[in-house]
């Protein structure tokens, strides 16, 4: 709890980590949530070889971990399945959160992406907080050839796409 916190306080919107420090600091936020529901699944992480030690920005798959657990999956009945695959492809970096959690409506997904192409330069509040911040980072830092993607499906859960240069 202590090193997720610490993590947590250093708040650089271009700082970056490792993915091997991402994904340390994704599975300790995973354990401290196993304390208080039921129904956190573990991670199914993917990563192609030689990428753990490649620059990602830092803490930007907390926020799509948080809404897999708490939009998709916590009131699901049936165990609940999160997976976060990192591979390169040609000169990018590319990462996918996917979810079988609970999904959107073709409306309620139409509403997002509409939210999400109103990209800004400042960290805002409101609904979709988690996700416009994450698609702010990675235009400002990137450009908004990085931007996200969703996808989603009522019942059959949430997959998030970007990608990034890699270094």
């Amino acid at each position: 709890m202590i090193e997720l916190l610490r993590s947590t306080l250093k708040g650089d919107v271009e700082a970056h980590a490792t993915v091997l420090e991402e994904k340390e600091y994704i599975d300790r936020y995973i354990d401290v949530l196993r304390y208080s529901y039921r129904n956190i699944p573990e991670i199914n992480w993917q990563i192609d070889e030689g990428l753990e030690n490649e620059k990602i920005l830092k803490q930007i798959l907390y926020p799509l971990v948080e809404n897999s657990v708490f939009h998709g999956i916590l009131s699901m009945e049936e165990e609940g399945e999160i997976s976060i695959i990192i591979e390169r492809n040609g000169d990018y970096i590319e990462v996918t959160e996917y979810d079988n959690g609970r999904g959107m409506t073709a409306e309620q997904l139409e509403a997002l992406r509409g939210t999400l192409h109103n990209v800004t330069k400042e960290i805002i509040a409101g609904e979709h907080i988690g996700l416009q911040n994450v698609n702010n980072r990675l235009n400002v830092v990137y450009g908004p050839e990085s931007r996200i993607c969703i996808e989603s499906r009522m019942g059959k859960g949430t997959l998030i796409r970007f990608r990034y240069p890699a270094c």
